[in-house]
């Protein structure tokens, strides 16, 4: 069998560069075709505010999926 276990466990600070560059490239690829080059820009920029990101993972509830030691 293929089978792809995914286990979720509380975000912790060491995933927080995969999980900014996840978002990241999301935005930039599966949403693209949804929304506009500007909406792109602003949504996901080029540098994104790092302690605005880690200040909202860190004060909510945030939990991170992985399938082997990839988060998705």
């Amino acid at each position: 069998s293929n089978k792809q276990e995914i286990t979720i466990a509380p975000f912790k600070e060491t995933d927080f560069d995969e999980i900014l560059t996840l978002f990241r490239e999301t935005v930039r690829t599966i949403n693209a075709a949804h929304y506009s080059p500007e909406q792109i820009a602003a949504w996901a920029p080029d540098v994104l505010d790092r302690d605005r990101w880690l200040r909202i993972l860190k004060t909510n509830i945030a939990y991170v999926a992985r399938i082997g030691d990839t988060i998705v």
